[in-house]
């Protein structure tokens, strides 16, 4: 249950951001602030002892489908899985990896999973729909500095039967291998950023339409570069920096994309803690500050860290699920989802349906009580719900109806919401251009009153 004064510091917050009030919170904490909690997911036992050895791998073949895979005690590989409504596994998969693999999926019921071998070559293994195939050799890049790959390579998909491996190799630069339906090809050496040329850690790729694939990895500098095929010739680097004040990241990046021309990616920066930067339809942006789960140690010392660069998926539009280590060698999950745009970006064109056919901008007065609902949660719904059932709809009718005579409104307006949300639907419908000062006092007012209620 949260305290009152916590849901009033972070109303007040939303609203003096809005209107350009100054205020002593910054903005990645109340970005932050729409994440959920870490959720504990726990650990596969073995005869070797439990916890994973490095962040799990995860992906995703249709909405609310999430597949884990994370390398056990005993070296092999492990599947946890989320079907919509529940975590089922943990499920082993056999084998000896020398990290943790890496999976992608083209269709519904497809997964390929890509692990280095003890010889240091890539390796592939398959579930059909059916059972798991494989394990499938796939060799590694021949450089002059050795063969052999020196991490798990990172693969992607942008259509059906394509997928797109990327590695790093003996020489510390990026190499790509791919598959093009009917056979693999390749190794294409790619390089790495200037002046050093090189990369430290496997490359991360995301496709988010045919033919597009952005790559992102920690060059020598320790910041995160940026290298893209535009469907004609690759480009790039590109620098993006690291969280201030360093500037670096402790690990490659993970990146994932629920849109065209729109990218999240996420990384894990000093203080061993998760950091995000985000590409939203032109522009990079970030970072924002996202903490870490709080684990226990034996001695009931509280450490809040996470061991590796975070793994996130997307099983659907506006919705990322992370997963990461914590400091008890167990899967932890946070989750985001989206309703008014991404980490405090309000976007309210994209929240209404397609069949809205009249759009306008938001007035003040909407754009601020609706991002006062979606930052801070509140609502009968529970914070994730609420987002979901009741924020949208409530900008979406105001957006539809606005000034519209009484018998024109959407009919069923009323049933939608509850006593609560009514009552700061027409708070804030009735005030017209307030005051900076009568917002803040109408929502502190409406706390006292025990008005708004408190999430559960």
């Amino acid at each position: 249950m949260l305290k009152r004064s916590s849901i009033t510091s972070k109303l007040l917050f939303v609203l003096g951001a809005a209107f350009g009030m100054t205020t002593t919170v910054g903005v990645e904490r109340a970005q932050a602030d729409i994440w959920s909690g870490w959720e504990h997911l726990g650990t596969p036992s073995t005869p070797s002892g439990a916890g994973i050895l490095e962040t799990p791998n995860c992906v995703s073949w249709q909405a609310r489908r999430i597949d884990c895979f994370a390398r056990g005690a005993d070296r092999a590989m492990w599947h946890r899985w989320f079907d919509g409504r529940a975590w089922h596994g943990w499920e082993s998969l056999g084998g000896e990896i020398l990290e943790v693999p890496n999976c992608v999926s083209w269709k519904t019921r497809r997964i390929d999973c890509f692990a280095r071998g003890t010889d240091q070559a890539m390796y592939h293994r398959w579930f059909d729909g059916n059972a798991w195939r494989g394990w499938e050799h796939l060799g590694a890049p021949s450089t002059p500095s050795g063969a052999g790959v020196l991490e798990t390579p990172n693969c992607v998909s942008w259509q059906a039967r394509r997928i797109d491996c990327f590695a790093r190799g003996a020489d510390r630069a990026m190499w790509h291998r791919w598959f093009d339906g009917n056979a693999w090809r390749g190794w294409e050496n790619l390089g790495g950023p200037e002046p050093e040329r090189i990369i430290l850690d496997a490359p991360n790729c995301v496709s988010w339409e045919a033919h597009r694939i952005d790559c992102f990895a920690r060059g020598a500098d320790q910041a995160m570069h940026h290298r893209w095929f535009d469907g004609s010739a690759w480009r790039g680097w590109e620098n993006l920096g690291g969280p201030a004040p360093e500037g670096v990241i402790l690990d490659a990046p993970n990146c994932v994309s629920w849109e065209a021309h729109r990218i999240d990616c996420f990384a894990r920066g000093a203080g061993r803690v998760m950091w995000h930067r985000w590409f939203d339809r032109g522009a990079w942006l970030g970072w924002e500050y996202l903490g870490a789960p709080s684990t226990h140690s034996g001695a009931g010392i509280v450490e809040t860290s996470i061991l590796e660069t975070p793994n996130c998926v997307s099983s659907e539009a506006r919705r990322i699920d992370c997963f990461a280590r914590g400091a008890d060698q167990a899967m932890h999950h946070s989750s985001f989802v989206a309703t008014h745009g991404v980490a405090g970006k309000t976007s309210v064109a994209r929240d209404c349906s397609a069949s809205s056919s009249k759009r306008r901008i938001a007035s003040p007065g909407e754009r601020i009580a609706s991002t006062v609902l979606a930052a801070a949660g509140i609502g009968p719904c529970g914070i994730s719900g609420f987002l979901a059932c009741t924020s949208a709809r409530w900008l979406c009718c105001r957006l539809r109806h606005h000034r519209r005579p009484a018998n024109r409104r959407h009919p069923n307006l009323t049933a939608r919401f509850s006593s609560h949300c009514r009552e700061l639907y027409t708070a804030f419908r009735s005030a017209r251009r307030p005051s900076r000062v009568t917002y803040v006092a109408h929502i502190a007012s409406l706390i006292s009153k025990k008005t708004l209620p408190t999430l559960s």
